[in-house]
């Protein structure tokens, strides 16, 4: 894995928001005032993001949790945009613990994981909101409550049903900070990843694992991660990025694994 490369193409990218999240995350660089007001710009009023992330849509679950992961990225979490994102997460969530999307989104023939009537969505939604909760450092009632209903979904085989991957690993976070990463709970979990991870994983499924068990501070010599971090290195293009679905280089999958290695504690070539 070289990640002087990737920071390389990381550095080079023509969207301003991705280098800002990047310089903070491996140069403790302050989020420049223009990303920032960008940003302030985009938020909708009801202090949600906007579905697509696309001005004058509906606010949305799943991009307001990732806005504010971009927000802890950018050590922002203290900012008037977080506190207002946080806000309007809470009040979407259901008295049983769940999130489900807005109705409105079904307007916008949101993907499968969006779909305000989908199961699925339902519980990759909750983690993914939980998730996102998760790095406030707060003992908030909403995570014990997601928790508690994610909980009650994991099956034997250590997975949450639907989009078993994807929703297990942003559920991990969660339950770490509710709990700790020693619990049974978790420790079924991260059994039932490291039992699904295959060498036909692709990178964008490979980052999403390692960013979500590095959010939830898992070291490196967890075997799951040291055997992801094995496959995600054969994956890298040699202009330094890891390629999307489409094999072509992906400025935000490539952010996702260095950013993991960095809090895995990895430097350059490795």
């Amino acid at each position: 894995m070289d990640l002087t490369a990737a920071t390389e193409f990381l550095y080079a990218s023509a969207d301003p928001l991705l280098v800002a999240r990047a310089q903070a995350v491996l140069e403790a660089a302050p989020a420049p005032e223009a990303v920032m007001a960008q940003l302030a710009a985009l938020q909708n009023a009801d202090g949600g993001w906007p579905f697509e992330l696309s001005a004058g849509r509906p606010s949305a679950v799943d991009e307001s949790a990732r806005m504010l992961l971009v927000l802890y990225d950018l050590d922002e979490l203290g900012s008037a945009l977080a506190e207002r994102t946080q806000a309007w997460l809470v009040a979407q969530q259901s008295p049983r613990g769940w999130w489900r999307e807005p109705t409105a989104l079904s307007a916008y023939n949101p993907p499968l994981w969006s779909d305000p009537e989908s199961d699925a969505a339902l519980v990759y939604t909750t983690a993914r909101a939980a998730a996102a909760l998760s790095v406030l450092g707060e003992n908030l009632i909403e995570l014990d409550s997601a928790m508690n209903w994610l909980q009650g979904q994991v099956a034997p085989t250590g997975l949450l049903p639907g989009f078993r991957i994807v929703a297990t690993a942003w559920a991990v976070p969660a339950f770490v900070a509710v709990s700790h990463r020693d619990t049974r709970s978790v420790k079924r979990m991260i059994a039932g990843l490291g039992n699904a991870l295959s060498p036909e994983w692709d990178a964008p499924l490979l980052s999403t694992l390692l960013s979500t068990l590095a959010l939830a501070r898992f070291p490196r010599a967890t075997r799951v991660i040291t055997r992801a971090l094995e496959q995600v290195s054969a994956l890298q293009l040699s202009s330094g990025a890891w390629p999307n679905e489409d094999g072509a280089p992906d400025a935000e999958v490539t952010f996702q694994i260095v950013r993991a290695a960095r809090w895995f504690g990895l430097r350059a070539a490795v």
